[in-house]
């Protein structure tokens, strides 16, 4: 009897395996999908955009005010 990723059985469907490429794919997917790796993630990116001075936000208000603003 074959089983899915989690070791439950699978009825009716063919035998599936992974390759060893593969399984370091998952292990590494489902590493970068935790939730403590997304919220360290988030972290260092609000970090960086408080280090950045505040430039991103004066360039995404001058592209919301358009291309004729100031003219």
């Amino acid at each position: 009897m074959s089983t899915d990723l989690f070791g439950k059985p699978l009825a009716g469907y063919p035998k599936y395996t992974l390759s060893l490429h593969q399984k370091r794919q998952a292990t590494l997917l489902y590493h970068w999908m935790s939730m403590d790796y997304l919220q360290e993630l988030l972290a260092m990116v609000q970090r960086l955009a408080h280090r950045g001075g505040g430039c991103c936000c004066r360039r995404s208000q001058r592209a919301r005010a358009g291309p004729f603003h100031g003219q």
